[in-house]
């Protein structure tokens, strides 16, 4: 053979097809969640188009691919509901099962073998559980700054809020409205905005006497 043909033969053999694949699709992932590293992702993207050129030239057996996209799923589902790893442990199951039936080819040679199938899928599982815990609590973790931050916060009315007025919350004092009239000293939560005006609602019927700022200008 050529050495062009060398190189391909090497890259079509299963277990590198497999390998492929697998450094792909977490390529791509690392990206996707952390955008911005370059690296990752064209490693992914070139990694992932030689696996599809070797799974195009296999004969691929539909039951091994059903098996590794049932694996992805459960590793999704396992970083979001708590299983106990029952779910990553199943994910792992049908990917090394998948990954051993995934070349129809009677040929032990031209097959994945299961020290292959093994080394892909414990770390895979293990990496895309943490991957997708981690990109799933920073999408539902509540920003602590800027107006997000400021929603739903609790704090005190400074003056009489008839129906403007001023309160303390998060460490200033702000300007603020309410639909109501509101009696200083009154917990009070914000509720909207309206430019730099503060939107507020009573968050109990019984006055408290404020805590005097220790700092911050007014609004």
């Amino acid at each position: 053979m050529t050495r062009r043909e060398r190189v391909l033969s090497r890259i079509v053999e299963p277990n590198i097809a497999f390998l492929l694949a697998a450094l792909g699709v977490i390529g791509l992932y690392i990206e996707f969640t952390h955008p911005g590293l370059i690296l990752p992702g064209v490693a992914g993207a070139i990694s992932l188009v030689l696996a599809l050129f070797a799974f195009h030239l296999l004969p691929i057996n539909g039951t091994g691919v059903l098996l590794l996209f049932l694996a992805v799923v459960l590793f999704v589902l396992e970083a979001q509901i708590a299983s106990h790893g029952i779910l990553a442990s199943g994910g792992i199951l049908s990917m090394i099962f998948g990954a051993l039936i995934l070349i129809d080819s009677p040929w032990p040679g031209a097959q994945i073998h299961l020290g292959t199938a093994l080394a892909v899928a414990i770390p895979m599982g293990i990496i895309t559980v943490i991957l997708m815990r981690l990109a799933l609590s920073a999408y539902r973790k509540k920003a602590m700054t800027g107006d997000v931050g400021m929603l739903n916060s609790v704090g005190v009315a400074q003056t009489d809020l008839d129906p403007m007025g001023s309160i303390f919350v998060h460490g200033e004092i702000w300007s603020a409205r309410s639909r109501e009239k509101i009696p200083k000293g009154t917990r009070v939560r914000v509720r909207a905005f309206e430019g730099l005006m503060l939107i507020v609602e009573s968050s109990q019927d019984s006055p408290m006497q404020p805590k005097p700022p220790t700092g911050g200008g007014k609004k």
